[in-house]
């Protein structure tokens, strides 16, 4: 999910620098690609082409949340599952202002559905539910035909009980960077000067 419009960050926060010379985009999109998580498809809407330019030498693919302005969460989630191909059996769900999230984490959630094969997997730290958040296919007409951008949310919220939470050391599952003070906090946590 790549589509925001950065507003508390006074600038496109997933182009901030990250580790080794890369962006907060770069960085989320390469340790996908490291996990070997195909396709990776990066909504964008707010700030579209400076976000594919950033990604244009990742092994990506690009779908437009047409309805950026009034859905983010929602029609990026919705336009995200829409340019996945037929044979997906869940979809990852990946907020790209989450860089301090371990590839452990994601190989966790990823395992456990392999593993599992339960239809939603979350990872969970202290009680509380976070991202990414895994999806199976059998939701997804759910979610395509929500129409409020805030559903999501609750929708995820309603699944938890039955969903199969997978227990995680870090709570950087909740902890995005939305403002200036959020950035300096993550890169202190990744050790970013």
């Amino acid at each position: 999910m790549a589509a925001g419009a950065s507003k508390r960050m006074g600038e496109p926060k997933l182009l901030l620098p990250w580790l080794n010379k890369r962006t907060i985009i770069e960085h989320t999109v390469e340790q996908l690609i490291r996990l070997k998580v195909d396709p990776i498809v990066v909504v964008t809407g707010h700030y579209s082409d400076v976000i594919r330019q950033a990604l244009e030498r990742w092994e990506v693919q690009f779908t437009q949340n047409r309805a950026f302005k009034t859905a983010e969460l929602g029609g990026s989630l919705r336009a995200g599952l829409n340019a996945l191909p037929a044979n997906a059996s869940a979809a990852l769900i990946v907020l790209g202002d989450q860089p301090n999230i371990p590839p452990k984490v994601i190989q966790q959630i990823l395992m456990a559905y392999a593993e599992q094969q339960r239809d939603i997997i979350l990872p969970q730290f202290d009680g509380r539910i976070g991202y990414p958040a895994l999806i199976a296919r059998r939701h997804w007409p759910e979610l395509l035909a929500m129409k409020d951008d805030s559903a999501f949310e609750r929708w995820l919220a309603a699944h938890a009980a039955d969903a199969l939470r997978v227990p995680v050391d870090t709570d950087s599952i909740f902890r995005s960077v939305d403002t200036p003070q959020d950035y300096r906090d993550a890169k202190a946590r990744a050790g970013i000067k």
